[in-house]
């Protein structure tokens, strides 16, 4: 492919991402409409998928509300919640069917987590 095949290419594709963010945000206000991934920090997507864990009984979710959780806190794609089980937090773990907050993740949400929770309301999922 030719360099102004290439051009054109990245041209076409520059307009539509353009195009697609400006489906879900409003160019004057720089807010995403309702539906749009929001930018969150670590923090505030962590706080916000132990909060469903704190909303739930014992601490306790079943695989398909970890995902449903995650993805209604922020996680674009819900795999990104795996170094919560392994990585250095070691904040989830699995128990047969069910995913349970670790000791050490409800340190962390009472001490820190709340603080990053912004207004956000878990529910009992």
């Amino acid at each position: 492919m030719d360099e102004q095949k290439i051009r054109k290419l990245l041209q076409i594709a520059e307009e539509a991402l353009r195009q697609a963010q400006a489906v879900f945000t409003d160019e004057n206000t720089e807010e995403p409409h309702e539906g749009a991934a929001k930018k969150l920090t670590d923090p505030q997507r962590w706080a916000r998928l132990l909060a469903h864990f704190v909303a739930a009984k014992d601490n306790s979710l079943s695989r398909a509300q970890v995902s449903h959780a995650a993805k209604v806190s922020g996680y674009g794609d819900p795999r990104g919640v795996a170094a919560l089980y392994n990585g250095q937090t070691n904040w989830l773990k699995s128990q047969g069917d069910e995913r349970i907050m670790t000791p050490t993740a409800v340190e962390w949400f009472e001490s820190k987590g709340k603080q990053h929770l912004d207004g956000y309301k878990a529910v009992n999922i």
